[in-house]
């Protein structure tokens, strides 16, 4: 697994798709234009992603301006989708929405913990990951 996972960041980013809110896909790592992608990636009944809510729409509304792209990815591999559209309409979350039911995406940005901000280039490749706050 860990050679896996090593050469597929030595290639650059992989074809991840995640299956969106309204049961679509989507690759956020596909490029799009953007300087840079962040994954926020979250449980929908984590307390801590919860408080983190407010600061995630901060950052979404003032660096969506600047050609950043997000998504918000959910972890929990079971979570309706209609629980999915609930948390993004509960915490008013702007910004698209996916869940990871793999977890390939956060395996690739190394993603082991929630809550967890990732940050990809225009490539896919993986820049940052860590807190949400750092």
């Amino acid at each position: 697994m860990l050679a896996t996972l090593s050469a597929l960041l030595a290639l650059g980013s992989p074809a991840i798709t995640i299956e969106t809110a309204t049961g679509g896909k989507m690759a956020p790592l596909a490029e799009r234009g953007q300087k840079a992608t962040v994954c926020f990636f979250v449980l929908a009944e984590c307390p801590i992603c919860r408080k983190y809510s407010p600061e995630i729409n901060r950052v979404v509304d003032e660096y969506t301006k600047k050609k950043i792209a997000f998504v918000l990815v959910h972890e929990d591999e079971k979570i309706s989708l209609v629980d999915v559209r609930k948390h993004q309409s509960e915490f008013s979350l702007r910004i698209p929405t996916g869940v990871d039911r793999s977890h390939a995406l956060a395996r690739y940005a190394r993603a082991t913990a929630v809550p967890t901000v990732a940050v990809f280039d225009p490539a896919g490749k993986l820049l940052y990951t860590g807190r949400i706050d750092d």
